[in-house]
């Protein structure tokens, strides 16, 4: 702020509106807790939530550094046979974005701030959050709580290692929110046999 109001002491400001980077970690939403009231806002701030779905959509994070999906192509074939097809919101125009989650039935992503517009999802759609195990929130489940929204979580594997370090969620003090995971296809499997 320094640069913009020419001091280098402190400043106060007034903003009709402040936006607030997610990582500022001593600010949380109330829709961060699952909160219907703010859930309910934030929907109809995007336009509402879709009436009924008909894409599987499989949320891939091939265009960012963390939290990948090493074993995508093997995943996304497993997905395929079932009727899923794979969207980077990240290279999406935001219109896109809203439009696809308002349009889907389904939706399985690795944790990633694209799963932000789940709200928008029609009520019952299936949600499947993939995590690293040595990573995890309950952000997402909390906001599809009261969405409506069918909501599971399923752990994957290191990619690079099967080292007890690197894939023992009690562990969680190793910098796992970076790493790339490796998805377990039959389970996998199973959880689609039972939603699709």
């Amino acid at each position: 702020m320094t640069a913009y109001l020419g001091t280098a002491g402190g400043a106060r400001l007034r903003a009709r509106r402040l936006w607030v980077s997610s990582n500022c970690r001593n600010l949380c939403h109330a829709a961060h807790f699952g909160a219907d009231w703010a859930v309910r806002f934030l929907r109809e701030t995007l336009g509402g939530p879709g009436v009924k779905g008909w894409r599987r959509l499989y949320l891939s994070r091939g265009d960012v550094a963390a939290r990948r999906v090493g074993n995508e192509a093997e995943v996304m074939a497993l997905l395929d046979a079932h009727g899923f097809e794979a969207i980077m919101p990240g290279r999406m125009p935001y219109d896109a974005q809203l439009a696809a989650f308002r349009q889907a039935s389904h939706v399985i992503a690795p944790h990633g701030a694209a799963l932000t517009h789940l709200i928008l999802c029609p009520p019952g759609a299936h949600v499947l959050e993939l995590f690293h195990p040595l990573y995890g929130t309950a952000d997402f489940a909390m906001q599809a709580a009261p969405a409506g929204l069918d909501y599971a979580a399923m752990l994957a594997r290191d990619w690079e290692s099967d080292a007890p370090h690197w894939n023992d969620p009690a562990r969680a003090e190793v910098a796992g929110s970076r790493r790339h995971m490796r998805v377990d296809l039959p389970t996998l499997s199973r959880y689609l046999a039972t939603v699709v």
